[in-house]
């Protein structure tokens, strides 16, 4: 049986309420016709030196006042380690129950009146002599996914005084983590605490005897376990090197990108994470998907380079947003694992290609097309047309490129000479401006004849 952990005075006296000085209701005039009563309760021997000693609890129903007559024949409730008893007076009114105490507390009983007779209650505290040497024996720890919710299980002991380790029943348990949690042990000492699988976060679970004075609250002493780490089932990992370009892609062919990968095991400890897999994404502007552009594996020291072309097939341009990311494997933790996304500046070589003089329904005109390698088009952009003279090239006007790259430009049929195209560069196109610019280019010299 569990003793109630309530904190009531040594004996409490209970009587039914004075009467009232105004008219009562019906139900308050039968309270007010009522005998008051109390319970005188005691228990033997208090304080109690150990679980082994047999304790007698006693009561007696009575009425109050100089000349007490006890009641005999009615029914009182004790509540015992939170279990609940009922007696029947005897002639005298007494009642008593004898039982090996489990844990200090306190008893209550209680009286629920009748219509003769007011209710009543009392409580008497079970207090020991000392404390008890006090040990914690913990169970073997489950593995458990990082910062979730689990148990640390265990029993709590005392040891009396033949040498004997009992149970140390109902005793109040905590643990000193990141997270504090508690527990209360059963009648076996055994309890179940509430911990979170923290890597690095080392706990320790207490038990602290209560002594108020020359008693005891409670028969064991301050108990301390060793260190407790929660194993972890998978380990955290993340990218905890730079991420970003090993060398300047000026002008654009290759992209290098590098980053190391690290894991923490149960203890905290940091460790290099070989043999990693490594996606690269590769986010274009607007575009909100994130692209796998290669795939690589970690180092025995946790790093990765990875290269990749800064042209995309169909000739658009990597220019844009990247990151690495770590995909989950085997016990280590990879989802999530991600970098912040980077940006590379990129620089890329322009072409004027075809150039050629045209003529038709009599007009004359220069034409070509600007580009970039792998078949890039630069559309909209000022193309700006020149003649060599006098031992130099002059500007004689500009144009602007069609959306797939081309441009033409009328020349007069008498000015003949050497033409050619000449670009002075530009940001790239789009949101991708920001990523990157498209270097200057001319074009090869055509002759007006």
């Amino acid at each position: 049986m569990r003793l109630a952990d309530l904190r009531a005075p040594l004996v409490v006296l209970a009587s039914a309420a004075s009467a009232a000085t105004v008219a009562l209701p019906a139900s308050a005039a039968i309270a007010q016709a009522q005998v008051p009563t109390q319970i005188v309760l005691t228990a033997a021997p208090n304080p109690i030196s150990g679980p082994s000693i047999e304790v007698t609890i006693s009561g007696v129903l009575e009425t109050t006042g100089q000349a007490s007559q006890p009641i005999a024949r009615q029914s009182v409730s004790l509540t015992l380690w939170g279990t609940e008893q009922w007696f029947i007076t005897d002639a005298t009114g007494a009642f008593s129950e004898q039982q090996q105490v489990p844990a200090l507390g306190v008893v209550t009983a209680n009286f629920a009146g009748t219509a003769a007779y007011g209710p009543a209650s009392a409580s008497v505290r079970l207090t020991g002599t000392q404390g008890l040497p006090t040990r914690l024996k913990l169970n073997p720890i489950a593995p458990a996914a990082p910062l979730s919710q689990t148990v640390v299980t265990g029993t709590v002991q005392i040891q009396e005084s033949g040498g004997t380790w009992a149970p140390a029943s109902f005793a109040a348990v905590r643990d000193a983590c990141p997270t504090p949690g508690s527990a209360t042990a059963d009648a076996s000492g055994r309890f179940i605490l509430p911990v979170e699988a923290d890597p690095g976060a080392a706990c320790t679970v207490t038990v602290s005897g209560e002594q108020a004075g020359p008693v005891w609250d409670t028969w064991y002493e301050d108990a301390v376990s060793g260190q407790v780490t929660v194993p972890l089932s998978t380990y955290p990992v993340w990218l905890c090197g730079t991420s970003g370009p090993t060398v300047s892609p000026s002008p654009v062919g290759t992209i290098g990108l590098a980053t190391r990968a690290c894991y923490q095991d149960s203890a905290g400890g940091v460790h290099p994470y070989p043999d990693a897999a490594i996606d690269l994404y590769f986010l274009a502007p607007r575009s909100g998907h994130w692209r796998l552009m290669a795939r690589s594996s970690t180092a025995a020291d946790g790093s990765a380079q990875v290269t990749v072309s800064g042209y995309l097939p169909g000739g658009g341009l990597a220019a844009g947003r990247w990151r690495f990311v770590i995909p989950a494997a085997g016990h280590y933790l990879g989802t999530g694992a991600k970098s912040p996304g980077f940006g590379v500046t990129i620089t890329v070589p322009a072409t004027l290609s075809r150039p050629a003089i045209s003529r038709s329904g009599g007009r004359i005109a220069l034409r070509g097309r600007l580009g970039y390698p792998r078949n890039g088009t630069i559309s909209g952009a000022t193309v700006t047309i020149e003649r060599y003279r006098s031992g130099r090239w002059h500007a004689v006007g500009t144009t602007r490129t069609s959306a797939r790259g081309w441009f033409r430009f009328r020349l007069a049929a008498r000015a003949t000479g050497r033409y050619r195209a000449s670009y002075a560069g530009g940001p790239l196109p789009g949101a991708q401006a920001a990523y990157g610019s498209f270097l200057p280019a001319v074009g090869a010299a055509v002759r007006l004849r």
